[in-house]
């Protein structure tokens, strides 16, 4: 009994020895492996290759960076989707100072709201909205309510069903 204690002891030392052996090594890999796509991307980023840096940042696994390098990834992302943003927005005014509405609304809505200025976003939705409105259908038995909720409460109380489509 005792030599078979003995050897189930060994066994589960041996096991855990391992395991925690595999476990250090995988950390160890994850961090080395983090630390390669962080340098490369830091390249990049110097080189001037944003787009491709920013793709790297965003696929590296942030859990194995220190803290400081977490910081530089969000910080460069948030720089890059920023400028992306802007650029985008210009683009979009651009189309929009040039008449042609519908593709300016494109632009607009493919922004990241977010990261516009406060004014640029509300200018942003409002010609949004100004271009949905001009494309819908000018039929004299449709019409704009404020809310498209109590319309379907008040027509229900007066008898008329309420069918979704889509």
């Amino acid at each position: 009994m005792k030599k078979l204690l003995v050897i189930g002891g060994v066994c589960f030392v041996l096991l855990v020895g391992c395991c925690g052996g595999f476990l250090y090594l995988g950390v160890r890999y994850g961090k080395q492996e983090a630390k390669r796509e962080y340098e490369a991307a830091e390249e990049l980023w110097s080189a001037g290759n944003k787009a491709e840096a920013v793709e790297k940042y965003r696929n590296i696994k942030k859990t194995w960076l220190g803290d400081a390098e977490k910081e530089v990834v969000e910080q460069r992302i948030l720089e890059f989707d920023t400028e992306q943003a802007n650029k985008g927005l210009a683009e979009g005014h651009k189309l929009w100072a040039a008449g042609q509405k519908t593709e300016a609304a494109a632009k607009y809505r493919a922004l990241q709201l977010d990261l516009v200025e406060p004014a640029e976003q509300d200018t942003v939705k409002q010609r949004i909205r100004e271009v949905d409105l001009a494309k819908a259908k000018k039929d004299s038995f449709l019409k704009f309510v404020p809310s498209g909720v109590a319309t379907v409460a008040e027509l229900q109380s007066k008898g008329f069903a309420y069918l979704k489509v889509g």
